[in-house]
């Protein structure tokens, strides 16, 4: 491994030739020259001999940024089908994982998060993992920018660019159709939304809300953005609300869905079509996961892992409008709490229970509370023994934090189910676990971003004997 001549004052090499010997997460390959750490996009750990331009504004002196230019062996991992991103391959930050072959995305992912957890959490665990199928074609929701022009796109990875005229391979069929003969407010954002019943709704919100993109592009909007403040909304098709279903009897499992990931790329399949099971109403504004099979697997995860506590309570901490709630209070049969800050997403979840077929239990014990979920302590409900038998957690991208879980430790849970988006801060978040005297029982990564390098996290905890 060499590198060549330095940038003009800086120090740092215009260009190295390295081995990629692992994954960052944010999708960049890492390799070593001497003691410096070059993190470098287009690469995949395996790849040898790959020489890399470095990006001299973007390095320190200890740690290199830059792109593959030539990779003179090429890993295992990657693909040989061809998988293609108009969007990406224009310079939109959206499908940043492509070079993976679909049958190993989701190893790597689960290695990544292998990593993060013995670097940050200071512990070894050996995740399982599964990749959401469809791997093309999966995303039903979708926030874009307008550019001065009034063109709504995706916008450049690490930039402010927007890339108009390209439709990204994530977009479920139908989504972005029609987008480059529309002109929207520039500055905008727009909301694209593909419900259950294949109604798009397209929604221009203005420029006064923030936006805080939960993967650093524009296809995917952050859980705290989800609750923060929103400008005025326009809609400019479709409704005022989606109906979004989850089914509590798949007629088609992942497993039973075609291996073939690159080719099962098709429109809405299975469960997420199913007429049986649950109801969400919601306005296209609010949250919903992005892939279209990600609700019913996330829901058909959580109550394979919560044990029945008939007489017990449970906590839905971070609650949104309620996927868990309706689990929780059947594995209970008692009170249930969901708190979220985002008043309205607990307004629809409140009107979502009523949508339930067939409730074995009351839908009158689930409770919604609209605050953050570190004040909320004073109002929630607790069992005989002035604790918590359940939880399930889904914080935003920076997780629950120290203080959160120390709060919930001290209520006793028996089981407690956290899903991280972030494998750094859940990292941090499942050692504050550890350290409050729980143990870890399963690990589950989900590739529910294929293409990205995204991914959801579902741990069990059990509290130790």
């Amino acid at each position: 491994m060499t590198h060549t001549e330095n940038h003009p004052r800086s120090g740092v090499p215009s260009h190295v030739t390295v081995d990629i010997t692992d994954f960052a997460y944010g999708g960049q390959g890492i390799g070593r020259v001497d003691n410096h750490v070059v993190f470098v996009d287009g690469a995949v750990a395996g790849d040898r001999d790959v020489t890399v331009d470095i990006d001299a504004e973007r390095s320190s002196a200890s740690l290199w940024r830059g792109g593959a230019r030539t990779i003179g062996h090429r890993s295992s991992l990657r693909r040989n089908a061809t998988i293609s991103c108009p969007a990406a391959e224009n310079g939109a930050g959206c499908c940043d994982f492509l070079e993976i072959a679909p049958d190993k995305s989701a190893e790597v992912k689960a290695s990544i998060t292998a990593d993060q957890m013995r670097r940050i959490g200071h512990f070894d665990v050996e995740p399982t993992c599964e990749t959401l199928p469809p791997y093309r074609g999966w995303r039903t929701r979708m926030r874009l920018a307008v550019d001065h022009e009034g063109r709504a796109g995706l916008r450049v990875k690490s930039g402010h660019r927007i890339v108009t005229n390209a439709v990204c391979s994530q977009a479920a069929p139908g989504l972005m159709d029609g987008l480059d003969t529309l002109r929207f407010t520039p500055g905008a954002e727009v909301i694209l939304a593909l419900d259950s019943n294949d109604i798009r709704h397209i929604v221009e919100v203005d420029a006064g809300a923030p936006s805080k993109q939960r993967s650093g592009t524009s296809t995917t909007r952050s859980r705290t953005s989800r609750r923060g403040r929103r400008g005025r909304s326009t809609i400019l098709e479709g409704g005022n609300y989606c109906v979004e279903r989850i089914s509590d009897n798949a007629a088609l499992t992942p497993s039973e869905l075609s291996n073939n990931l690159v080719e099962n790329s098709g429109g809405a399949q299975g469960s997420a079509q199913s007429t049986e099971g649950r109801t969400f109403i919601l306005p296209p504004t609010a949250f919903w996961q992005a892939h279209r099979g990600a609700p019913t697997r996330y829901c058909e995860l959580v109550r394979e892992l919560l044990p029945e506590v008939h007489g017990g309570v449970a906590w839905d901490l971070y609650g949104g409008i309620g996927l868990f709630a309706d689990i929780l209070a059947e594995k209970t049969r008692g009170p249930v709490d969901s708190v979220e800050i985002d008043k309205n997403a607990c307004t629809w979840g409140r009107r979502s229970l009523n949508t339930l077929a067939d409730p074995s239990f009351s839908p009158s014990s689930i409770r919604f509370l609209t605050s953050r979920v570190d004040r909320a302590w004073s109002s929630l409900r607790r069992n005989n023994k002035g604790g918590v038998d359940l939880v399930v957690l889904d914080p935003p991208r920076k997780g629950a934090g120290t203080k959160v879980i120390g709060q919930i430790a001290a209520a006793h849970p028996q089981v407690v189910v956290h899903i991280a988006c972030d494998p750094a801060t859940g990292a941090r978040d499942y050692a504050a676990w550890l350290d409050h005297g729980y143990e870890m029982s399963s690990m589950r990564v989900i590739d529910a971003f294929p293409g990205t390098h995204h991914m959801e996290i579902i741990t069990v905890f059990t509290e130790r004997s």
